[in-house]
């Protein structure tokens, strides 16, 4: 994966950087999110779990930037967690998620998106894929680079 920061200049502060990584990730995150929409995959809310977590800051950028509910569970373990929930469906201990989510899943906060922001990173989104649109040749010719030099 490849990235940028674009719009740096003198008054941009750590945290400015540390927030434009968190809002780069979740609009990769909601790239997914769209490109399952378009294929009739639509979300209700998002469960999260490991740390972005820990940052209510970061949660409340997913929740609007997706404009989705994100609930987060207090699970430190969260890549096992899935596997055995995964596992369980397919032996038929469990009917389906819903069901282990009822059981199994204890949420620790919830996180609602706020209209008036949402509608502030669909334009910087916008700028995002442009931007992203505008520097594929240069990361593929980047990597291409790195390949040649690392030989």
């Amino acid at each position: 994966s490849t990235g940028v920061f674009y719009g740096v200049n003198i008054g941009t502060t750590k945290a400015h950087m540390i927030r434009a990584i968190m809002e780069g990730c979740t609009y990769n995150m909601y790239e997914s999110i769209k490109s399952a929409a378009n294929i009739g995959i639509h979300l209700k809310e998002i469960i999260a779990g490991g740390g972005p977590t820990k940052s209510d800051l970061w949660c409340q950028i997913i929740a609007d930037v997706t404009n989705t509910t994100v609930k987060t569970i207090n699970t430190a373990e969260t890549t096992p967690l899935g596997s055995a929930i995964i596992a369980g469906i397919g032996e038929g201990m469990f009917s389906g998620i819903d069901e282990v989510i009822k059981k199994y899943i204890k949420y620790d906060r919830v996180f609602y998106p706020k209209d008036e922001n949402h509608e502030k990173y669909e334009e910087l989104f916008r700028l995002y894929e442009e931007i992203y649109t505008a520097l594929l040749p240069s990361f593929n010719k980047l990597t291409e680079i790195k390949t040649r030099l690392s030989h």
